[in-house]
């Protein structure tokens, strides 16, 4: 880390390089205050949003979603009257700056009265730190109702666009929580958008392309700001990042001080580690993607004196982006103006490739619909995807005619490569936040080619429909039903539901591996619903010879938020068991947790019931000796890694997965010393690169040991997964992984 005083001298010589001023932020003491009479309830906020409209021709509001919980989410716009009225004008140069950053630029320079600078506050996405909701309001009625005599304020009006997620969390508002009512922290959650919410604010930041994204939380002892510590994405062009957001965060400390008094820190200047922005799972880290200042803000405390410092931050955030509209504009275009034309970063850590090619079907995808689901992810944040019109080659290998491709010269291809590439290994940092694994190629679990040299004579297509529709073709005893996407399974579940008889594959067939889905008996007019809600294809064929019949069974799951909702996404039907739960009349128990009595899960056990154990929590704690195994475990604080994986049993808990395979771990366990009754269903890759990206020092003991298991006590069947399959929902090629236990367990 640099020294504070070299740190130092960079914010000032960085202030002179981009002539950004602090601007009269830092003048003095404002004559107006923030009234802050208490926290506003969220039943209350729309009938305020309501009186300023009523009240002000400079707002007005939109219903951009709901949440978990059946909230609405407001979106409010402040600016101008004459501006919102043309507000379809000034999105279009947002669309502009990324289809033709470079006319953009030119055109901002040539009239940069007609260009605003959108800045977005976004607030509270943590329920219990309410003070961002509060600070938000307090703004927009200073922005509403001042006067000409407010020569801020008409400053900010003379420049910007204010967008406030006034409410980004009412879920949590109303049950004072940090989560949403799925019990998801959405500040984790921008990695793959699974909450209502999040799908709202990513939406949004796409429309709006936000040239300053503040984003309201607590709490510290001091007031803390971004920009972050090391290490930073090498994804982002983070030399202007740095020279938008530090002095932005000058600005707002400066005005801290003076209107509060209140200490503040900015962590890339005054802390040695451990608040990097690397990972995209955060909001204001997802915004830097799209050029924006993003920075996170931590308030002081739950009080007026919390609520003051975010109230003047954000003012301070938004004048300095009045006072600095050109170069900021200018800047964040020039990052869109760099993926357009190719141009690589300086001082780089990435060499960004030609493009990423993604195979459409089989044989060249193991997993088309979450091809698919990929596809639509890029393209619901504007990153430009296409097909292959014509059949073309990469090194001697024949792809079809609507293969999708996902070129690199574009303006967001810091996203795309931070979603498609390989990772880094991170594991020589002292110390990190948060999860660094985030490659969604393995998470997601499809296959894609790193394409390095340009795609010469490759014609390419719109995508249109990025699966073909769900179909049932044939008829025969039964239909199959391949054991590949989540969506299977759900369907399965589906059937189940409604009575129809669903059988499993035990062995390979030439017909049908192991694992596929059988289903018998269905109504034909269900099936071809339900094929065409899933996207899914079933075909006639003789029923399979070696199967196990599946049925609605009475399942138990204990863990957190994220691992309910990978069983909901699957489709299955449980009850959350905590520890006084009677698991004996469950068929199946899944756990996630080291709250149970290893007695009570043994008697369980081996008594008849199917245990299926996740991660460290459910397998390696005290629950372990229901297995004859031993354990290793990293001791390393915070470990999370993809890493390549080895599925090599013949029972159902590896159906549909392949001796070259992925796995993600957090807390990373492995089993040895197995008994003889034991049996290894996937082991860690043993190869030189096993290891993909992620932070995981001291891990040379895990290649190569068994990282998912099997066995039986008593009467009683047990599974162990060592990954971490349902780590927030993030790892959805493991998911089915999950389901294959069950059904491996159950009667």
């Amino acid at each position: 880390m640099r020294k504070l005083t070299v740190l130092l001298l960079c914010g000032l010589t960085l202030l002179l390089l981009f002539g950004l001023t602090a601007g009269p932020a830092a003048a003095g003491v404002s004559d107006w205050r923030p009234d802050f009479e208490g926290e506003v309830p969220y039943e209350e906020i729309q009938p305020i949003l309501d009186e300023f409209v009523a009240s002000s021709d400079r707002v007005r509001y939109e219903v951009m979603g709901t949440s978990a919980g059946g909230h609405d989410l407001y979106l409010v716009i402040v600016a101008r009257p004459e501006v919102l009225a043309a507000i379809d004008d000034h999105l279009a140069f947002r669309q502009l700056m990324l289809d033709d950053p470079a006319a953009a630029q030119a055109q901002l320079a040539a009239a940069p009265g007609d260009v605003k600078v959108p800045v977005f506050i976004n607030c509270s996405i943590h329920g219990n730190e309410p003070n961002g909701v509060d600070a938000g309001l307090i703004m927009l009625r200073r922005l509403a109702t001042a006067g000409e005599d407010d020569l801020e304020a008409q400053r900010i009006l003379d420049e910007c666009i204010v967008l406030f997620n006034i409410c980004q969390n009412p879920d949590g508002r109303i049950a004072n929580t940090r989560a949403n009512s799925n019990g998801f922290d959405m500040n984790r959650d921008f990695l793959l958008t699974t909450q209502p919410e999040t799908q709202a604010t990513a939406a949004e930041i796409a429309r709006w392309v936000p040239t300053v994204f503040l984003d309201l939380h607590g709490y510290y002892s001091y007031f803390l700001m971004e920009p972050c510590t090391a290490p930073h994405n090498p994804n982002y062009e983070f030399d202007l990042f740095l020279g938008s957001a530090l002095p932005t965060s000058l600005a707002m400390e400066a005005r801290i001080n003076v209107e509060t008094r209140r200490p503040v820190k900015i962590a890339y200047r005054d802390l040695k580690g451990g608040f990097e922005d690397y990972s995209p799972i955060y909001t204001p880290m997802y915004a830097m993607y799209y050029g924006a200042a993003g920075m996170t803000l931590e308030t002081t405390a739950r009080d007026a004196t919390g609520t003051a410092c975010h109230f003047w931050a954000s003012w301070a955030g938004a004048l300095h982006a009045a006072d600095n509209k050109v170069q900021l504009l200018h800047d964040q275009a020039e990052q869109f103006r760099r993926g357009v034309e190719g141009i690589p970063q300086p001082d780089g850590d990435v060499t960004f490739p030609e493009a990423y090619v993604i195979p459409a079907a089989a044989p060249q995808q193991r997993a088309p619909l979450q091809a698919a689901r990929m596809v639509e992810q890029l393209q619901a944040a504007g990153i430009e995807v296409y097909r292959a019109a014509t059949v073309f080659e990469l090194g001697g290998v024949p792809y079809p005619a609507g293969t999708y491709v996902v070129p690199m010269r574009q303006s967001l291809r810091g996203l795309a490569n931070t979603w498609l590439w390989q990772g880094t290994d991170l594991s020589a940092v002292k110390s990190m936040y948060s999860t660094c694994a985030t490659n969604l190629t393995h998470l997601l679990g499809f296959d894609r080619v790193i394409v390095d040299d340009p795609l010469e004579d490759v014609a390419l297509a719109p995508v249109g429909e990025t699966a073909p529709p769900g179909a049932v073709a044939g008829e025969g005893e039964c239909y199959l039903l391949a054991n590949d996407s989540v969506e299977a399974v759900k369907m399965v579940n589906a059937l189940l539901d409604e009575g129809v008889t669903v059988e499993i594959t035990t062995a390979a067939s030439e017909a049908a591996p192991l694992g596929t889905y059988v289903v018998v008996d269905a109504p034909p007019a269900l099936l071809d619903e339900l094929a065409a809600a899933h996207r899914l294809h079933l075909t006639a064929a003789d029923r399979p010879a070696e199967t196990k019949v599946l049925h609605d069974m009475t399942l138990a799951v204990a863990g957190g938020a994220d691992t309910r909702y990978v069983l909901n996404e699957l489709g299955f039907d449980f009850d959350v068991a905590g520890s006084s739960t009677e698991l004996g009349d469950y068929e199946v128990f899944v756990n996630n947790t080291a709250s149970f009595s290893a007695k009570k899960v043994k008697a369980y056990v081996k008594a008849g019931g199917g245990y299926v154990g996740l991660g460290y929590a459910g397998t390696a704690s005290r629950l372990g000796r229901l297995l004859p195994v031993r354990f290793g475990a990293t001791a390393q604080s915070g470990a999370n890694a993809l890493v390549r994986a080895s599925f090599e049993s013949e029972s159902l808990v590896g159906a549909g997965f392949q001796a070259d395979d992925w796995g993600f771990v957090s807390r990373p366990v492995w089993y040895t010393k197995l008994g003889a009754s034991v049996t290894v269903e996937a082991r860690y890759g043993d190869q030189d690169d096993w290891f993909i990206c992620g932070y995981w020092a001291k891990r040379s003991a895990a290649r190569g040991q068994a990282a998912v298991i099997s066995g039986t006590r008593g009467d009683g069947e047990v599974v162990f997964i060592g990954f971490a399959p349902t780590f927030r929902a993030y790892p959805e090629h493991h998911f089915r992984l999950v389901a294959n236990s069950i059904w491996e367990v159950a009667d």
